[in-house]
This record gives C-alpha cells, sequence and structure tokens, in this order.
C-alpha cells in the first residue's frame, strides 16, 4: 500500500509540475505577444510623427533590440531568489511604460514642436531622437528580463534539456502572432494609443495570472492582487477614453501656435480649441481641422476668386490632413484644382472622352472634371474606402464636390493605383495624377519610373498625363521680371521631370498656379488690411511697401507645381476655350501658368531617376518631424 501512495504522490507531483509548466509556457507566448505589438506600435508610432518610416523603423527596431539584449544580459546578474516575484515586477513596470508609450512619444512631438518653432534646429534633433528612443529603450531593456526568467522558472519544474527550446519556440509563436495581427487586425480598427491600452491591459492580466498560480496566496501576495485591480481600473477606463485622448493631442498638434510661444502653454488642456474630426482606416488618419492661424488668402482671395459669389454656402475655413500632411484648405482649394483639371486640357485642341483619375479621393478633382459635357467615363482609383466614403456621405465633402463620386459617370475603383495600372489593360484619353507628397519610400514608389511606365501603357497615344508636382516651387525664383525654375538641391524638379521621361515621355513641361501681382482689386484689399492693423498713422510709402509685401507672399503661397507630359513632343503651348465655367482660372491665368524659365528636359540623366529599386524621392530632411501646413 505504501508504495501505491508514494507511485500516486510522484504521479502527482509530475502531473502538477507539467501543468504549471504548461502554464509557464502560456504565459511565454502572451508576453511574448505584448512585447512585439509594443515594438510595432511603437516604431508605428514615431514613423507617423516623423514621416520617414523606414529611417525610424529601423532606428527603433534596432533600439528595441539592443535594449532587449542588454536586459537579457543584466538578467543574468540578478539572484535567482524570489524570481517570480521579481518578474511581476518586470510585467507590471512594462504595463505601465506600455500603456503611456503613444502619449508620451505625442508629448515629445509637440515640444519637438517648439523647438523647431523657435529655431533650435539642433536641440529639437537631439531631443526627437532621445526623446522617442528613451521609451524604446525602457520598454526593450525590461523585455529583455522576461525570457531568461522564463526558462529559469521552467527548468525549476522540468529536468529535460529541450524546456529551454520549447520556451524559446513559444516566444517566437507570440512573437509572430503579434506581429501578424499587428498591421491586419490592430492598427486598421484601433487607435494607436488604445492599442497600447489594451496590451498593458494584457500585460497586467499575465502578472496577474503569474502570482496567482505560482506563489502562495499570503500577505505580500495579496498585495500584489491589489496593485493588480489597482492598474487594471484605470487601464479599462482610459481605453474607452482613448478617443478624448487622441484628440486632447490632436488639438495640440494642429492648434499648436496657440502654444508654442510660451512653453507653459504647451501643458495646457486645450479645451477651447475647436473639435477635430478624426476618421481611421488601414492607410492613414483623416483629420478635418478648423483653420486656427492668420492665412493671407482670408484678406486676398476674394480678389481672385468668385467661389462665394455663384456658390455663397460653400464651406470656408476647413482643411484637411492625411497623417498630419497638409492636403487643402476649403477657402482656397479651387486654386489647387482647377489648375490641376482644367490647363492640361486647355493645352490640348481637343477633350478627352475617358480619364483615369488616381488618387484624388477628396473628389474635388473629378469635380472639376466632370464640366466637361465631352468627357463620358471617369475611372477613379482610390486606395482608402474609408476616404471615398467620407467622399461620397460626409456633409462637407459633398458641399466642396458637388457629389461627384456619385455621377453616373464616374466609376469608382477601391484598389492600390500601382497594381491597378500595372494590370489594367484599358486605355485612356487623359491621366490625372494626384498623391500625398512623398515623404517616405512607400509613397515614393507612386512617383517612380516604373509607375510612370506603367502608367504610360494605359495611355492612348495622343493622350496626356498630368501630375501633381510637390516641392518644385520651392526652386522657383523671380529674376529679371521672369520666373526662373531653379535646380536646386532642395527643389525635385529634375528627380520628377527626368523619371517621367525616363518612362518614355517625350514633351515633359511644368506648369504653375501663378496669379498676378498687378491686381487691383487685391491691392485695394490689402490696403484696407493694412489701415486695420495700424492704429497709429502710417506713410503712403510704408503702406505702398506693406501693399506689395502682402500681395506679392499671397502670390507665393498659392503657387502650387504640375507637370504636363506627352508620349510625343508637344506642339507650342495654346490656349483653346472650352464651354466650362471656373471661379479662378482665366486665359490670362493660363497663359501665366507656362511662363516659367526653365531647361527644357531632352536627355535623361539617370543620377535623377526616381526608382522603386534605387530611390532619389523624397527629398527632405529625414530628422525632421512631421508639421502642420503653417510652419512647413
Amino acid at each position: 500500500m505504501s508504495n501505491r501512495k508514494q507511485r500516486r504522490k510522484r504521479v502527482n507531483k509530475a502531473v502538477k509540475k507539467d501543468d504549471k509548466l504548461a502554464k509557464i509556457y502560456w504565459i511565454t507566448f502572451v508576453v511574448a505577444f505584448c512585447s512585439i505589438v509594443y515594438q510595432l506600435l511603437l516604431a508605428h508610432t514615431i514613423a507617423l510623427i516623423a514621416g520617414s518610416a523606414i529611417i525610424w523603423y529601423s532606428i527603433t527596431v534596432g533600439v528595441f533590440l539592443g535594449s532587449l539584449g542588454i536586459g537579457s544580459i543584466l538578467s543574468g546578474k540578478i539572484n535567482k531568489k524570489n524570481s517570480i516575484q521579481k518578474l511581476f515586477l518586470v510585467e507590471i513596470l512594462l504595463a505601465f511604460f506600455g500603456a503611456i508609450s503613444v502619449c508620451f512619444m505625442h508629448f515629445v512631438q509637440i515640444i519637438d514642436i517648439y523647438f523647431w518653432a523657435h529655431g533650435n534646429i539642433k536641440l529639437a534633433f537631439v531631443f526627437i531622437l532621445f526623446g522617442s528612443q528613451s521609451i524604446v529603450f525602457s520598454i526593450g531593456f525590461l523585455s529583455g528580463f522576461e525570457l531568461p526568467m522564463l526558462m529559469n522558472m521552467a527548468n525549476t519544474y522540468s529536468k529535460e534539456k529541450r524546456v529551454t527550446n520549447r520556451v524559446l519556440g513559444i516566444d517566437y509563436f507570440g512573437s509572430l502572432l503579434g506581429a501578424v495581427l499587428f498591421p491586419l487586425a490592430l492598427v486598421p480598427f484601433f487607435r494607436g494609443i488604445t492599442i497600447g491600452f489594451v496590451v498593458a491591459f494584457i500585460n497586467v492580466l499575465a502578472a496577474f495570472f503569474l502570482i496567482s498560480i505560482f506563489i502562495p496566496r499570503d500577505k505580500k501576495n495579496k498585495k500584489r492582487f491589489t496593485a493588480c485591480f489597482i492598474f487594471l481600473i484605470p487601464l479599462s477606463v482610459v481605453i474607452f477614453k482613448s478617443e478624448g485622448i487622441e484628440k486632447h493631442f490632436s488639438k495640440k498638434y494642429y492648434y499648436y501656435p496657440q502654444a508654442v510661444y510660451d512653453f507653459k502653454n504647451i501643458f495646457s488642456s486645450f479645451k477651447d480649441a475647436p473639435n477635430i474630426e478624426t476618421y481611421h482606416s488601414a492607410y492613414q488618419k483623416i483629420d478635418i481641422v478648423n483653420q486656427q492661424t492668420f492665412n493671407l488668402a482670408d484678406v486676398l482671395m476674394d480678389a481672385y476668386t468668385d467661389k462665394l459669389i455663384f456658390d455663397e454656402n460653400f464651406p470656408i475655413g476647413k482643411e484637411l490632413y492625411l497623417n498630419g500632411d497638409w492636403q487643402f484648405n476649403s477657402g482656397t482649394e479651387e486654386i489647387y484644382h482647377e489648375y490641376f483639371a482644367h490647363v492640361p486640357i486647355l493645352a490640348t485642341d481637343e477633350i478627352p472622352k475617358k480619364v483615369l483619375v488616381l488618387g484624388a479621393g477628396d473628389g474635388m478633382l473629378t469635380r472639376e472634371l466632370l464640366k466637361y459635357r465631352e468627357i463620358e467615363k471617369i475611372v477613379q482609383v482610390e486606395i482608402d474606402p474609408e476616404m471615398a466614403r467620407l467622399s461620397r456621405e460626409h456633409k462637407l465633402f459633398l458641399a466642396m464636390n458637388k457629389g461627384s463620386l456619385l455621377d453616373k459617370r464616374v466609376e469608382l475603383k477601391i484598389t492600390d493605383a500601382y497594381s491597378f495600372v500595372r494590370n489594367s489593360k484599358e486605355k485612356f484619353d487623359a491621366i490625372y495624377l494626384d498623391f500625398p507628397t512623398p515623404v517616405d519610400y512607400n509613397t515614393s514608389r507612386l512617383y517612380s519610373r516604373e509607375f510612370y511606365v506603367f502608367v504610360r501603357k494605359c495611355l492612348n497615344d495622343k493622350g496626356f498625363i498630368v501630375l501633381d508636382a510637390p516641392g518644385v516651387t520651392s526652386g522657383i525664383k523671380l529674376q529679371q521680371g521672369s520666373l526662373l525654375l531653379n535646380e536646386n538641391e532642395k527643389s525635385p524638379w529634375k528627380e520628377y521631370a527626368y523619371t517621367v521621361k525616363a518612362a518614355g515621355f517625350e514633351s515633359v513641361i511644368p506648369f504653375i498656379s501663378n496669379l498676378e501681382k498687378d491686381n487691383e482689386h487685391a491691392r485695394k484689399l490689402a490696403n484696407e488690411y493694412i489701415l486695420s492693423q495700424y492704429t497709429q498713422g502710417i506713410s503712403s510709402e510704408e503702406k505702398e511697401e506693406a501693399i506689395d509685401d502682402i500681395v506679392s507672399n499671397f502670390v507665393l503661397d498659392s503657387q502650387e507645381s504640375f507637370i504636363f507630359a506627352q508620349k510625343e513632343l508637344a506642339s507650342e503651348i495654346a490656349f483653346h476655350k472650352a464651354d466650362i465655367s471656373t471661379y479662378l482660372l482665366n486665359q490670362k491665368r493660363f497663359e501665366r501658368a507656362f511662363q516659367l524659365d526653365y531647361k527644357p528636359i531632352e536627355k535623361v540623366e539617370w543620377q535623377y531617376v526616381n526608382s522603386v529599386l534605387k530611390p532619389t524621392i523624397p527629398k527632405r530632411n529625414f530628422w525632421q518631424i512631421r508639421f502642420p501646413y503653417y510652419i512647413q
């Protein structure tokens, strides 16, 4: 009988050990999942803040792995006594840093904007680098303690050599699940702040599970249980309040001029600032913002456009941002969309019948194209279904685009533009390319030679393409009364032009929205504005100089750059009248659009060609974070 009892005891003991070993595996799986999600979340957040995804992803992953190694090395020097209690402390600390990680990143961004706005460029660089990576290092360092501690725990319950390999393998599987779920199930449906809070919640549950299974229930352990519950309560609250927290940081980002002039204001609540409409998709964050800063267009725009005369209910003072990058202001959008849509058509002697629009998900470019009765079909390709939904359903967008995406002549396709032109067998008379400014290599491919080759394949022989060329106006200078397209280091004109040329387009011509300075109505409005600002007298000479400055600055600020390209060498550019109505564009402004002194593109200089395999775009400071439009 005694032998049977001893065998039963040994069997029961072995079963309990196996049971606890299985629970160690589960804890390993969960904490590995949390660790990789923290890493990806931090890299994703700093990439959104900075814009240079590859650079910041690489730095963040490198710092995380380095700190992970430091934590692993130092874990071997810690006394193994009370290792479960120490692992519990690590998990609680990880949950804390993980919960605040995204909020901390946004706070670093706001302070960095303060330094940039005050001209402290070097300090801004140091702060964004070390500030953002400090939270990365903290989480990586603590994560480095987890695996060695879990291996030691597993070895206490099993003498098998394979148990260490199993723990390691399960850690990899947990990381695999986190890496797969993050882009497919977390980012498309949840805010970054929410993801941080939810994963921290899971981390605390893992800590709770750890002490409830492996530590006897004594007074000290009750305190640990209490600590878990105390932590879980505020986490539960902030998970449901994450939308409000995100809006708080969005207000600080978009309305920062109220804060940057006084460092103390950075910490203010911004309760009185207007609300921001935010929408999330798998591709981007869409923000609709009320214009808050003074804009010269507020003074002078009426001198150049009839929009509010014929459409007095058109919404004014609204701005659209994608991932924090400025897209348009509703009060000035016709400068961009009328030049973009109409100048290429008016420059040819035949109105296209079949048009392809790539991007332009807000529907305003399509609104302009629908003014031509001769256009029989427009195929609109937009990658983001949420952007397309807003353009077809949101009151603001419908008021601006006039329901263009609901028109029977428009065929909307929700797909990637690159894939569409690569696989399409359709031919078009005109192709419009309206994409976000290339701030990283992901958007750079939409400005690549490979992409333009596919675009050319979809174009009829006598057709044309026109693309937005952001940044080219930075190289335009007034020289001896004419506009010189200066090929400097900052302007990406060469990169755009030679890339389009290398794709097989013989004719590559730039044009800009070049409004006139000699506008009497504009000068009158500028005069009224100056008189309203000066309580004391101002001399006539000073007033005339101020008027010149206001009008000149407005004209420069309103310049948008485009490239018009055809398969064959184009004949001389000339205005061809069309039976359409525009608020701003006329024959005089059409002619001014091509008054650029530039070196014609004859032979390809391959060192400037932007390729998927060898990108030359974007041309920007990789260390500069994203800003709203105001100080870019």
